[in-house]
């Protein structure tokens, strides 16, 4: 029993790392490191439970300056108020977001909720 825990809790604190449910906010992506070694291969999560809604957000390399991040989320359940990313990863910000309105807010950028799937550029 005690593994099958430590399993758990080290999947659920890597999942954490990039949703992570805060009341009625998701926010992505902010366990992933700054540095640039950390997420230059990218990350996927396919149809990650939330009680949003299912989860699909993949963060990948474009080139050697870009990345993007691809958000989609299913069948809403509860209300979801915003939808935040970090404005920075990697000295690259984010200078577009296809398919939602978005804003800058204290070095987070607040994406609208009801968009249901987007794509956010980091340059």
């Amino acid at each position: 029993m005690p593994h099958n825990w430590a399993s758990a809790e080290c999947v659920r604190f890597l999942r954490h790392r990039l949703v992570l449910e805060d009341g009625s906010k998701l926010r992505l992506l902010d366990g992933v490191l700054h540095a640039e070694s950390e997420w230059k291969n990218g990350y996927a999560l396919k149809q990650t439970p939330t009680r949003f809604g299912r989860v699909d957000l993949a963060l990948e390399p474009v080139d050697a300056k870009s990345a993007r991040v691809i958000f989609s989320l299913g069948t809403p359940g509860t209300q979801l108020d915003s939808v935040e990313l970090p404005a920075m990863l990697a000295n690259r910000r984010i200078t577009s977001v296809e398919g939602a309105k978005f804003q800058n807010h204290n070095n987070r950028v607040v994406i609208d909720p009801k968009a249901k799937h987007w794509i956010a550029i980091y340059r």
